[in-house]
């Protein structure tokens, strides 16, 4: 979950704000902004815990709210929570937020059947950019020579790997469509050279003839820089054919949606309608560094537009929405995090001095003096582990795993506190602590 992004006019918008007030009252407490003119913008009432957590947060400078971690060989993630919020009733709401693509895009038999195509589509189109990437590199090696020649050959023709990349070739328009597929999008970690032969190849071709007709084109691109004795084309074709195709996992997250620098995206003003922050989606999370990416972008590079199943994009979102409105306890969470998320917007913009020259940054000190008067003094244990509550080795027997594997798993699952995180999740299904 990422909250914390700048105004998408950042550094050329011209605000202009030069005072910031408050009035307290009782546990809430209501912000005025005021500009050089004098004009005045009072927020909604807020409440001060959570005027307190979002300045810390937003002082803090990190944008990752909450994320979860694969932690192999268990099947269990690793909650990784902002250090501002663990063990906080607000830490909880924020957990919960993050689960809310799963959960209620499962309640929905034919999304969750259509986010299931769309996966394994994915993943064949990957398998399928991979086969053709072993195939050019055979090619490459075959004129070379080299003890990687037998490892490359064994990709090719691992039966998996041709299975799944068959998959593929059962729907070919889906590999050039920027709907369905990531392939000619993420430019930065395809090799679009590669990809086009793919979206160019014969209709109706095997997943054999494509392979040779890769080798083929490989081999005569590899003729043409030996005959003219170009070392620097060899040397260019061999440095980008080796880049390993991407490893990447798909996720379901929550983003808070861009916004620009006017009043009613940086502050709640009282009397105005809610502010609905969040963009809920499934994403393609690459976990190793694009391999084509502009030499100029090197070294500062981040995925700000991550791939995220356009053609089931605004589904999730109206899915999400309507789930959240049907749920009572959901309401709530969604309702305390993005006044969260609006308040820390405001801080954040004033930190990164984007209210104004004049505005005065220190007062957010005193601010957070008033607002500690209201933070939560109870410890409420945020959860570490995504565990199953009803997890145990009879399960992993069940799906196959050998004993002695089964009986490490447990331990491990015991010695790290995952049992103890499933019974907090089963107990605490239907209940949130207070937020004051």
């Amino acid at each position: 979950m990422l909250i914390g992004q700048p105004p998408a006019d950042a550094g050329t918008a011209k605000l202009n704000f030069t005072d910031l007030h408050w009035e307290v009252d009782g546990q809430l407490a209501r912000l005025v902004l005021v500009a050089a003119d004098g004009t005045r913008l009072r927020s909604r009432p807020h409440r001060l815990s959570l005027i307190y957590h979002a300045l810390n947060y937003a002082a803090d400078g990190r944008p990752l709210a909450v994320t979860m971690a694969s932690a192999k060989p268990l099947s269990e993630l690793k909650i990784l929570l902002h250090p501002t919020l663990v063990d906080t009733a607000l830490g909880h709401r924020v957990i919960a937020l993050d689960r809310f693509v799963d959960e209620h895009t499962s309640k929905d038999s034919r999304l969750e059947q259509a986010r299931r195509e769309a996966t394994e589509r994915l993943y064949a189109n990957t398998a399928l950019y991979e086969f053709a990437w072993a195939n050019r590199l055979l090619a490459l090696l075959t004129h070379m020579g080299g003890e990687e020649l037998q490892a490359i050959r064994a990709a090719a023709a691992n039966p998996e790997l041709r299975a799944l990349a068959a998959k593929a070739l059962q729907d070919p328009a889906a590999i050039g469509d920027p709907q369905r597929s990531p392939l000619t999008v993420k430019k930065e970690f395809f090799d679009q050279e590669l990809v086009e032969q793919l979206v160019q190849s014969r209709p109706g071709a095997s997943l054999d003839q494509i392979g040779q007709a890769i080798q083929t084109k490989a081999r005569a691109q590899l003729d043409l820089a030996m005959s003219a004795s170009d070392e620097a084309r060899l040397k260019a074709l061999v440095e980008r054919w080796a880049n390993f195709p991407p490893d990447f996992e798909v996720w379901s997250g929550v983003r808070e949606r861009a916004f620009d620098s006017q009043p009613g995206s940086l502050l709640m003003l009282d009397g105005a309608p809610a502010t609905a922050p969040f963009d809920f989606m499934l994403q393609v999370a690459f976990t190793s560094p694009p391999a084509f990416l502009d030499q100029a972008l090197e070294g500062d590079y981040a995925d700000r537009q991550p791939w995220e199943f356009p053609s089931l994009r605004d589904t999730i979102q109206r899915t999400v929405e309507e789930g959240v409105s049907r749920d009572q306890q959901a309401r709530t969470i969604n309702g305390d995090v993005a006044e969260f998320a609006m308040l820390q917007r405001l801080f954040r913009t004033a930190f990164d001095g984007h209210l104004g020259d004049g505005f005065p940054v220190e007062k957010l000190l005193a601010l957070s003096e008033t607002a500690s008067g209201g933070a939560p003094v109870k410890y409420h244990r945020t959860l570490r582990w995504n565990a199953r509550p009803v997890e145990s080795a009879s399960l992993y027997r069940s799906a196959g795993i050998p004993s002695n594997i089964t009986e490490n798993i447990v331990t491990i699952r015991r010695a790290l506190g995952v049992e103890k995180d499933g019974q907090q999740a089963l107990r605490e299904r239907n209940a949130l602590p207070p937020l004051d």
